[in-house]
């Protein structure tokens, strides 16, 4: 019997949750301008992209730094 009230309890907590979400999101929905929507995925994507060539560009050096080294060691 606790278990089902407890739940119950839980139950309503979510529902809170969610309806104070989604209220939020349906005042705010109609304040958001398509330039806005538009710069944000642009602005995400030029992020992405810059982030993933500086991770290949830190692998390259990475590579030709630890092969320098690896040669320096087998000359001596």
């Amino acid at each position: 019997m606790w278990l089902w009230i407890e739940f119950d309890m839980l139950s309503g907590v979510i529902n809170k949750r969610a309806g104070i979400a989604g209220g939020m999101f349906m005042s705010i929905l109609p304040n958001l301008a398509i330039e806005d929507v538009v710069r944000t995925l642009v602005l995400g994507a030029v992020g992405t992209i810059a982030s993933y060539c500086l991770t290949l560009v830190l692998q390259w050096l990475t590579r030709i730094i630890n092969g320098f080294f690896e040669s320096r060691n087998r000359g001596h």
